[in-house]
């Protein structure tokens, strides 16, 4: 049910980035909004207009979808990035659902799952570029440990929390299988994401 209404949420997400705020300012171009980043679109959008939350989702879903349709062409040549992409990206939902439900309900996390598709967008781009680049640090050169929440401060939906953190858990090794079997520049590019987002403390992404 939780993943059902979070998927909703991300769908008119995508809706409503067919109508970007108002900004004082011209919208920057393709080009240049690929050379910006969604941190620096995101910057820039914050400065051209007073963004609510689902304005700032909408900015993240517009840009993902630039960034994503720029990337196809060069994913042609490049499966194992592509099932790796479909994996990161599976896992990355499991884990806002689950942090969703660690801290009972409320919109915070499901605007974070909306705009981390715009940080996952810039991922795979980067790791377009690092394809051909030397061998990345990772695995090895990243600490993969999931930090999940402590038990005994849980007072809500504790076995419905617990069979998202085995989904999660499942789908974080699928991810991690994946990467391992791309070329190094490419594999640290994604390495990273994995090993800094599930890094963090619950409660505190």
């Amino acid at each position: 049910m939780i993943k059902r209404l979070l998927l909703m949420g991300l769908l008119a997400t995508v809706g409503w980035a067919q109508e970007l705020p108002q900004f004082n300012a011209p919208t920057p171009g393709r080009e240049q909004l690929l050379k910006m980043g969604y941190p620096g679109f995101s910057e820039w959008a914050n400065e051209h207009a007073s963004l609510n939350e689902v304005q700032a989702d909408s900015v993240a879903a517009w840009y993902a979808r630039i960034r994503l349709d720029a990337d196809k062409p060069l994913l042609k040549d490049k499966p194992g990035l592509v099932q790796a992409m479909k994996d990161l990206n599976a896992w990355n939902e499991l884990y806002y659902e689950a942090l969703y439900l660690y801290m009972g309900g409320g919109t915070m996390y499901s605007h974070a799952a909306s705009r981390s598709v715009a940080s996952l967008a810039d991922v795979e781009a980067e790791a377009i570029q690092a394809w051909r680049k030397a061998p990345g640090k990772s695995p090895a050169g990243h600490t993969f440990a999931q930090q999940h929440p402590d038990w005994n401060k849980i007072d809500h939906n504790q076995a419905e929390l617990k069979k998202a953190i085995t989904r999660e858990g499942v789908a974080y090794q699928k991810a991690l299988a994946s990467l391992k079997k791309l070329p190094g520049g490419a594999r640290e590019v994604l390495a990273r994401y994995l090993a800094d987002t599930s890094g963090s403390r619950w409660g505190e992404n």
